[in-house]
């Protein structure tokens, strides 16, 4: 199970081995219906199904990826001039073979279902709180909502502005609220179905979720998640994550010590002397950073020996 559970960050009821045949049963009926647009239909099995297992985990992350469905919608833009962050589109001409305008999907969410989604998660959290795979799931759905700009009224094309929308703070809300969490060695999965190492799949998934927060560009979020996380595990990549982000705010000098303090500890980490060369190069120190490169230059990896002899190279022309 480890080796698979941290690239599982995926709505969980599409991932889910529902308890007993019943809650397959239904579990696969509801799908079926949201297969066939048939709203009413796959309602109508949740509701059975919450009768005959009114705190089932499955049925609950089944309800929000319901919601998430029926609050998804997805229209057809038209403009002459393409906006910004659209990378799939369909370029128009006119009869003279010039470009005339772009054709472009655009995805907006009914704040109301989504609303409800949240609740219906949270609510299968409260019964069963140690269902990992139940908050990935919303911490999935808060990420993707985080990159969106606009909501609509159901059924409604016109967008609008969504000040409520989950941000990336949020997400280091929730996520921190998870670390002070007691007991990470008891975490389930599917199926009730306890996760092993559990602790360290948790970290690990915390890792994976320091570098979406980067994606998205809200460095002061990450750095909140290294902070807390840094304060329950002083691991390699954790403070590897806090140097990093000491460079991105180009403070090299407090950046290039810690990552000499991570490299008394972990001295043959190659990630961690590439990023003392880094810093030092920045600095502008030549001589420092040649001193690591070669270092560098020692490595087993073909692709980062190579880098790291261009690097020498280049600095040693700098300095004649």
């Amino acid at each position: 199970m480890r080796k698979h559970i941290i690239h599982q960050l995926i709505l969980a009821s599409f991932i889910m081995v529902c308890n007993g045949l019943s809650a397959a049963n239904h579990h696969d009926e509801v799908f079926k219906y949201i297969h066939a647009k048939d709203t009413i239909k796959a309602r109508n099995e949740l509701m059975v199904w919450e009768k005959e297992e009114p705190k089932s985990a499955d049925l609950y992350a089944t309800w929000f990826n319901y919601y998430y469905w029926v609050g998804e919608k997805e229209f057809i833009g038209t403009t002459t001039d393409l906006p910004e962050g659209i990378d799939d589109y369909m370029t128009l001409t006119d009869s003279t073979g010039a470009t005339s305008g772009y054709v472009y999907s655009i995805t907006t969410y009914c704040k109301d279902s989504i609303d409800t989604a949240f609740r219906m998660i949270d609510k299968g959290i409260s019964y069963n709180p140690k269902r990992l795979d139940l908050h990935f799931g919303r911490i999935h759905v808060m990420l993707q909502l985080a990159n969106e700009q606009k909501v609509s009224s159901c059924g409604d094309s016109t967008t609008t502005p969504w000040p409520e929308k989950p941000t990336a703070n949020d997400v280091t809300d929730y996520l921190c609220k998870l670390i002070d969490t007691k007991d990470h060695n008891n975490w389930l999965w599917k199926n009730d179905q306890k996760i092993d190492d559990s602790e360290d799949v948790f970290y690990e998934s915390m890792q994976s979720y320091f570098a979406e927060l980067i994606s998205l560009g809200d460095m002061d979020a990450a750095e909140r998640l290294v902070d807390k996380l840094l304060t329950k595990k002083q691991t390699l990549k954790f403070r590897n994550d806090k140097g990093y982000l000491m460079a991105m705010k180009k403070d090299y000098n407090k950046a290039v010590d810690w990552f000499i303090a991570i490299h008394k500890d972990y001295p043959d980490d190659e990630t961690v002397i590439a990023n003392i060369a880094s810093c030092y190069e920045k600095k502008g120190d030549t001589k420092k950073a040649i001193k690591y490169y070669e270092k560098l230059a020692k490595s087993g990896d073909e692709e980062r020996k190579a880098m790291a002899e261009e690097s020498i190279k280049e600095l040693k022309k700098k300095k004649k």
